[in-house]
């Protein structure tokens, strides 16, 4: 049984951390894990067929171990939960913390949050951490009939304002589109 939402718990790195052992990440992924535009888009432009499952969209407790933003943890937020889907293959889990003042972006339905936020110019992305995760994903990947082993994850905050939000993007192979 899921438990939603999944933790993300791991250690997070910048990419342009000094520390960041690129040897640390497949070769396959690495344009994915670092692109600075539209995940969204990239899936798109390298599938004939993309999709968005809902898994979860609640309000729940922003966990303290995100860490992504002072005076966000243990603070209510809508929390998103999704798959993305290439050519009938599962191939991004994402997830997001979304303030509740932000009503918009809790009613997407099946729409990618990316393709939002990049159609809106004033978001901007701060950055890009990413990470391995090991064992939370695990009921989710039996489900989906995936290896369970390490994954490869990054997270970017989201500005417009006084406003912020965490995209949390896992890719669940090595080499989402081929």
């Amino acid at each position: 049984m899921q438990i939603f939402p999944l933790s993300l718990d791991a250690t997070w790195q910048q990419v342009e951390s000094p520390q960041l052992c690129h040897d640390t990440f497949p070769a396959s992924l690495h344009d994915w894990l670092t692109e600075p535009c539209s995940l969204t888009a990239k899936l798109k432009s390298h599938c004939r067929h993309f999709a968005v499952e809902v898994l979860n969209e609640q309000l729940a407790l922003a966990p303290h171990a995100l860490g992504w933003a002072d005076g966000f943890s243990q603070q209510s937020m809508w929390c998103r939960e999704v798959l993305l889907w290439c050519d009938g293959k599962p191939v991004v889990y994402g997830q997001s913390w979304i303030p509740q003042t932000l009503l918009t972006m809790t009613k997407l339905g099946n729409t990618p949050l990316g393709e939002v936020l990049f159609q809106e110019p004033r978001w901007t992305r701060k950055g890009i951490e990413i990470a391995t995760l090991n064992g939370p994903l695990k009921p989710l990947l039996l489900r989906l009939a995936l290896e369970v082993r390490q994954k490869y994850a990054r997270r970017s905050v989201f500005e417009q304002g006084q406003q912020q939000m965490l995209v949390c993007e896992v890719f669940l192979t090595e080499t989402p589109c081929r």
